[in-house]
């Protein structure tokens, strides 16, 4: 057997990958990763809205049912801030007050924007009837861009759109 024979049956009997494979296969997972998590953050972003529309209806429907129900012979309000709400008992907000329920919202997510006709921050529901002097719109934002409009009537009714 010659040298070069002897040379080319060592390589034929060696079992492995190359180096480009290697590189290849390593590219590939890298790319499907980073496909995959940008696909999970916008996800779980858009799932926060989700939740914070919810629990932004939630509480304000729940102030509403509590003044119609007249619980406490209270009207019931909902004050508003950028990164939070808090559900109050009364007609005027009041920082300090312990019975003050508060609210976070998602990380990133934020009330850009609190448009009531009052002006101000806060809804306040009457007892007995469910109405508000404070309707217009509320609107969440997103840190990826995403809006959310939450409009109330003077009815006391809400919706999201």
């Amino acid at each position: 057997m010659t040298l070069i024979e002897n040379m080319q049956s060592k390589h034929k009997n060696k079992k492995g990958f190359t180096l480009i494979e290697i590189l290849i296969v390593i590219s590939l997972v890298t790319i499907i990763s980073f496909v995959t998590f940008n696909f999970f953050v916008d996800y779980r972003a858009s799932q926060g809205v989700a939740q914070d529309v919810e629990l932004i209806e939630t509480v304000l429907y729940k102030a509403r049912n509590d003044a119609i129900s007249s619980n406490g012979s209270n009207d019931y309000g909902v004050h508003f801030a950028s990164s939070s709400m808090t559900a109050f008992k009364g007609s005027v907000y009041t920082a300090s007050n312990t019975t003050n329920q508060i609210f976070l919202f998602t990380s990133g997510n934020t009330l850009s924007g609190i448009s009531l006709v009052s002006g101000g921050v806060d809804v306040v529901f009457n007892k007995l009837s469910g109405e508000t002097t404070q309707s217009g719109t509320l609107t969440l934002t997103t840190s990826k861009g995403g809006v959310k409009t939450i409009i109330i009537y003077p009815t006391g009714l809400i919706q999201s759109i």
